[in-house]
């Protein structure tokens, strides 16, 4: 009957309304983020706490307009069998809970103040007041039970410095800084070896104003006060912090059966030196070829005699193929790094198998992490290897994923026995992140994930929406040949991507993603903008071409200076050849009557620029494009840009220098503007200073001179948005811009309602 085909009608637009991601849903206003975790460790002494496992995340709240955050964010807290609770509400700049090593404490930093929390009845009191012009840099670090090594940047002087305060300490005291970082540098991260003052070590993590570089600096305090740095050296040189954060850690004596005294174990992209060791002093960096520092090696390092320092790497198999690190393109969740139990006798990380080759089924290497534990090797020689926590194979785990530890405990008593406990911060396409919790028993004391063991897993915490969970798309990894890709030796180069397409019978038309960085990676990780864009009716492929992270530093080295604009760029128009081709092979849905769209921000914006000024026998090879916070003029981006250092390791130098010139030219969009043979969209936000407004209107201009048929410009500017567009209204207004582009320019034209979107009157 008519009325229920109209009710079948309605039902049907109300499950395609429900399955439509919202603003705030692909924004993440609201979101679960600073996650963390201890098992509390009570002294006997302390009647007023139990053992047990406590958990903790911060809650972003919806967001009504620019920069409210809607008052802020809460600190939730929850005990083993409990319910969450709310600690502090609506708090500006809050951060993670950093417990203390038997979880009795936690520290909190918020805009104004650190925090010390009481783990037995969950409050908290102001600790450490910040200074007039300073903010907090990275998170705190315990010392024992007694104290914090943190960082703050801003005030007097202008630069970052590291302190320590004391319980007992007055709040508003606080001795000299124990570090203080150079002009334009930065403190990343740093450790202390839990030793008694009078023998206690600490490791920096110190960004160098070339920010490409970091130096590991160990400061030893025997016989000295901790405010005495005469003792401080550099013991590593960090040549490509940007592949991942270098992280430092000491070891207990004895740990992994190693030597009788502290251990500094580190994560480091290190430059192997000809006559053996690895670099340690930047400005030998600056005499040696420009090409050396492509040599360099990432993995993990140990530093065994603290005396005298020397790097020794842990062996993973061959150099560049392990990357130990969780990647992420967005805020990964929880504080990413290794992670050592509370002994310091154990080590706990994300790793990943790395390279573009594909496994022998011919499915193309993950992009997903597993957890493993840093462990003596079983053949008693003194090496050490990664042994594998499976998480993703037990029943009733999360699958695939983006994995980071967070805690570590034991049960069964004596250490040796029982079960090991760890618990994970785990995400995907289809999760935004939450904690579980992995058991497996324990053969001995450095062997636990050996032998097939039985494991089991728990989820703990479910923070995500079931109505946003079914509305996310499980990407297919896929695996592009670009057979011209330069600097190869004519050898195809394998590209790793993630290919999104919605269910049901429509046609799909193919969109070409790009990530921004370039110096990130889409992992197979939480995005619900590539669900939504999928979701509008397009197969979306989302790559991770040259320049990404994930592949090893040589696949990201591949876009530094002469591959700038290039390697990147040739990648992108393999991806097109795949979407006319290869990809119709495997989705029926695919519909090419109207071409290939290409988008993307920031670094994307700028390749999505240069990829629409390509074109063969006339013909534009996209047809039709999105660039968004893109790069036009590397001439005004060097000069203007907050990120120098990033552009000038991009460019392989300054935009003045002769050879660096007609690098520039040539990899600027707005050199070849009036070759634009397709519609464009450009968004920017006029306050922003990653990617410089002022080459923004200049290069929308030179697109409308072009007079080549197809081309058409469509532009706007967000005033008062920076490099990402945050205020509530603009965000809305970019999607809807973003839909109505594509719609208009990539799906076919009907009698209904595309292109001009409402039913049409005759």
């Amino acid at each position: 009957s008519a009325s229920a085909s109209a009710a079948a009608a309605a039902a049907a637009a109300v499950r395609e309304s429900m399955s439509e991601l919202t603003v705030a849903e692909v924004r993440r206003h609201m979101d679960a983020s600073g996650f963390s975790a201890a098992f509390i460790r009570p002294s006997s002494d302390n009647g007023r706490l139990e053992s047990g496992l406590i958990i903790s995340w911060v809650q972003t709240r919806g967001r009504l307009e620019k920069g409210s955050g809607d008052s802020g964010k809460d600190l939730v807290m929850m005990r083993e069998g409990g319910f969450p609770e709310v600690l502090l509400s609506g708090v500006a700049g809050l951060s993670e809970a950093v417990f203390s090593p038997s979880g009795v404490s936690f520290a909190v930093q918020t805009k104004d103040a650190l925090l010390l929390g009481d783990t037995a009845d969950l409050s908290t009191r102001s600790w450490v007041t910040l200074r007039a012009g300073e903010s907090f840099a990275g998170r705190p670090t315990w010392v024992r039970e007694e104290s914090v090594l943190f960082a703050v940047s801003g005030g007097e002087p202008k630069r970052d410095r590291l302190f320590m305060h004391k319980r007992g300490q007055i709040k508003s005291e606080r001795g000299g800084p124990l570090f203080v970082a150079a002009h334009g540098g930065a403190l990343l991260n740093w450790d202390h070896s839990q030793d008694e003052d009078d023998a206690a070590h600490i490791a920096v993590v110190h960004r160098l104003p070339d920010a490409m570089l970091a130096e590991i600096v160990l400061m030893d305090h025997r016989d000295r006060g901790l405010d005495d740095r005469s003792g401080s050296k550099v013991v590593a040189v960090d040549c490509r912090q940007e592949y991942c954060t270098p992280q430092v850690g000491f070891l207990a004596p004895d740990a992994l059966d190693g030597p009788p005294g502290p251990s500094l174990l580190l994560r480091l992209n290190a430059l192997p030196l000809l006559n053996g060791g690895h670099l340690c002093d930047a400005e030998r960096l600056k005499t040696l070829p420009k090409d050396a520092v492509k040599e360099a090696v990432h993995g993990l390092w140990l530093i065994e005699d603290l005396k005298a320092p020397r790097l020794s790497p842990v062996h993973m198999g061959p150099p560049n193929r392990i990357d130990v690190f969780s990647g992420s393109y967005g805020r990964p969740g929880a504080a990413e790094g290794f992670r050592l139990d509370p002994s310091r006798c154990r080590v706990f990380l994300s790793a990943r198998t790395t390279g573009t080759e594909q496994q022998a089924d011919g499915v193309p290497i993950s992009y997903s992490d597993d957890l493993y534990e840093l462990s003596a090797a079983a053949e008693g020689d003194g090496s050490l290897e990664l042994l594998p926590l499976r998480t993703a194979t037990h029943e009733g785990g999360p699958g695939k994923g983006c994995k980071i530890p967070v805690a570590y405990g034991e049960t069964g008593g004596d250490r040796g026995q029982g079960e090991v406990l760890v618990v994970y911060h785990h995400r995907s396409p289809t999760a935004r992140g939450d904690l579980w919790l992995a058991s497996q028993s324990k053969p001995n004391r450095f062997c636990s994930w050996r032998g097939g063991a039985s494991g089991r897993e728990a989820r703990l915490t479910k923070t995500m929406p079931l109505s946003l969970q079914r509305k996310l798309l499980t990407p297919t990894e896929v695996m592009v040949r670009n057979e011209a890709a330069p600097h190869c030796g004519g050898k195809a180069l394998p590209i790793h991507a993630l290919r999104f397409a919605p269910e049901g019978d429509g046609p799909l038309q193919p969109l070409l993603w790009l990530h921004g960085g370039p110096m990130c990676q889409l992992s197979f990780d939480y995005n619900p903008l590539l669900s939504w864009l999928a979701s509008c009716g397009y197969l979306v492929l989302a790559p991770n071409f040259s320049g990404s992270t994930g592949n090893g530093l040589g696949f990201m080295n591949r876009v530094m200076a002469d591959g700038c604009g290039v390697a990147d760029l040739f990648d992108c128009l393999a991806c097109a050849e795949y979407l006319k081709t290869e990809a119709r092979k495997v989705e029926p849905r695919l519909d090419t009557s109207r071409g290939v769209a290409v988008a993307g921000h920031s670094w994307g914006g700028y390749l999505a620029s240069m990829c629409l000024l390509q074109h063969v026998g006339g013909e534009s090879v996209f047809s039709c494009g999105v660039s968004m916070a893109g790069i036009a003029d590397w001439y005004v981006q060097q000069r203007h840009t907050e990120v120098r250092y990033y552009d000038y390791a991009l460019m392989g130098g300054w935009v003045y220098e002769k050879e660096v010139a007609a690098r520039a030219r040539e990899a600027s969009p707005i050199t070849r503007a009036a070759e634009l043979r397709a519609p464009i969209l450009v968004l920017h936000g006029d306050k922003d200073i990653d990617v410089p407004f002022q080459q923004v209107p200049p290069f929308v201009e030179a697109l409308r001179r072009s007079t080549h048929g197809g081309a058409a410009v469509e532009y706007h500017a967000y005033p008062g948005e920076g490099h990402g567009i945050a205020g509530t209204e603009a965000q809305a207004d970019v999607l809807d811009r973003l839909r109505t582009f594509l719609r208009v320019n990539l799906k076919p034209w009907d009698f209904t309602d595309n292109p001009h979107g409402e039913v049409a009157a005759y």
